[in-house]
């Protein structure tokens, strides 16, 4: 009979505490014969902290650019290396025009960086100038530079002469608002060195090989650019792709094919000349980019404040929690057997100061790891598998709430049990066995009609949020939900 009957009540009671999250009035069920079901309710303490981010796994092909100051969270700073890709076996197809008609000494080369209107974090309107530098050292397939806390130096020489500069901001002032708010899609242009230019169309004439693929591209041509953030403050931009473009300016002609000449002094007409493109180089997936983040100190004192505890991306500050395994797997409650435990993090409706226009948005998702995996997490480009690993939405109530972690409650349980087994010293070589880690993410997802989850990574856009919690401040409760059979 207990058998028989086992399975179907445990899955009513799941099935009601899923219509309900007040456990606190459940009592016992009865079966026949005498057999019975006991369902027990208990409410543990978590305890939380907050904890730099330090540096992050930032695999990502969005590059990120600018400066800008919070009055709570200080100074962040962005900047970026990328790679160009090649088209296998590319040639520049020069002998399609005549010398004649070539612009002497025309050769250039054009950095774009584009961007979608609202792609950005502040104040659209507020100058900042780049410079681009090119490398000398190879990005080689390691991991290093996938981390926020790349240093560009071990990748360009800083006393090196710079291919360009660029002041900018994100809105063009010479555009007319009625003008600028019917278009999506939006550049900054960088003139670099001609000599680069001329580089690339030799290497091109003489060494065609070296445009076989990308690789052999940037290992012998070109192996890319640091664009770094030189002066102003006021916005982060989000830039969605990156081009290298070859032109040419080449003279117009007549229905004859003579070139256009003034009237008068029989120069080439100026206002005839067209620009003509040579090739086209894209930072792609296929090659490296890497993103380089810069928080100021000013984290630090967030960290230490014990009254709440903060979320804060990109590479800010992360929350950890210390879930209390030894309570929820002791005395009265050692054998039964673990149905529901949810886990709520409240945050507070303020995230930022008065004295800023620009309130960074709390993030959409929340991923709670295991703290011993923060990392593996990202650089094996797992999915969250509701096991050791769960991802949230915050609810309208500003809650993000994780309605059932007990699969994760029972891996810690397990490993300490095995761990224990063969090393009774395991819990203090083993420190975060119960500790996990709340990280703002991204979520993506398939095109198709099922909306499936593909990949989860760092959220790299500024966002904030200041949780309940920490070692003083408001007291965050773990409910556990357990049946025993009797």
């Amino acid at each position: 009979m207990k058998v028989k009957y086992l399975g179907i009540l445990l899955f009513a009671i799941l099935a009601f505490y899923g219509c309900d999250d007040n456990t606190g009035n459940l009592g016992e069920s009865m079966m026949q014969d005498g057999d019975k079901i006991e369902v027990k309710n208990a409410i543990f303490e978590v305890t939380t902290r907050s904890i730099l981010a330090d540096s992050i796994y930032a695999r990502t092909s969005t590059a990120y650019l600018g400066k800008y100051t919070d009055p709570d969270f200080g100074v962040f700073e962005a900047d970026f290396m990328t790679q160009f890709n090649c088209i296998d076996n590319l040639t520049i197809r020069l002998d399609t025009i005549p010398d004649s008609l070539i612009v002497k000494d025309s050769y250039k080369a054009l950095l774009y960086l584009y961007y979608n209107k609202n792609d950005f974090y502040g104040d659209s309107t507020a100058q900042n100038k780049l410079v681009v530098y090119e490398l000398n050292n190879y990005l080689q397939s390691n991991k290093d530079y996938y981390y926020s806390a790349v240093d560009p130096e071990k990748y360009y020489n800083p006393a090196s002469q710079p291919l360009g500069s660029k002041y900018y901001t994100i809105k063009d002032m010479s555009v007319k608002d009625s003008l600028w708010n019917t278009y999506y899609s939006y550049s900054i242009r960088t003139d670099l060195s001609k000599e680069l230019a001329n580089r690339i169309i030799e290497a091109n004439k003489n060494n065609p090989g070296y445009f076989a693929n990308s690789e052999s591209f940037i290992q012998n041509v070109f192996k890319g650019v640091y664009v770094k953030h030189e002066s102003g403050d006021g916005n982060i931009l989000y830039l969605s792709d990156m081009d290298l473009i070859l032109t040419a300016d080449i003279y117009g002609t007549d229905t004859l094919g003579n070139i256009i000449r003034d009237k008068t002094t029989r120069e080439p007409d100026k206002d005839s000349i067209k620009v003509k493109s040579l090739a086209v180089f894209s930072a792609t997936k296929e090659v490296i980019q890497a993103n380089r983040f810069q928080n100021s100190a000013k984290l630090k004192d967030l960290v230490a404040q014990n009254n709440w505890t903060y979320l804060k991306s990109p590479a800010g500050i992360f929350t950890e929690a210390t879930l209390p395994i030894d309570q929820i797997n002791a005395g009265e409650y050692a054998k039964d057997t673990l149905n529901s435990v949810q886990l709520s993090f409240t945050t507070y409706n303020e995230t930022g100061s008065n004295l800023t226009p620009y309130k960074m948005p709390k993030a959409g998702y929340i991923l709670m790891v295991r703290k011993k995996e923060m990392y593996s997490f990202f650089e094996k480009n797992e999915l969250y598998d509701n096991k050791t690993s769960y991802v949230t939405t915050l609810g309208s109530n500003n809650i993000y709430k994780f309605s059932n972690i007990n699969n994760l409650v029972n891996a810690c349980i397990a490993e300490r049990k095995e761990g224990e087994s063969k090393d009774a010293d395991w819990v203090n070589k083993n420190p975060d066995w119960n500790k996990i880690v709340l990280i703002p993410v991204n979520i993506t997802q398939s095109s198709g009609t099922d909306q499936s989850v593909v990949a989860v990574s760092h959220d790299l856009k500024l966002t904030s949020a200041k949780l309940e919690g920490g070692s003083e401040g408001e007291k965050i409760n773990l409910y556990v939900t357990y049946t025993t059979f009797k």
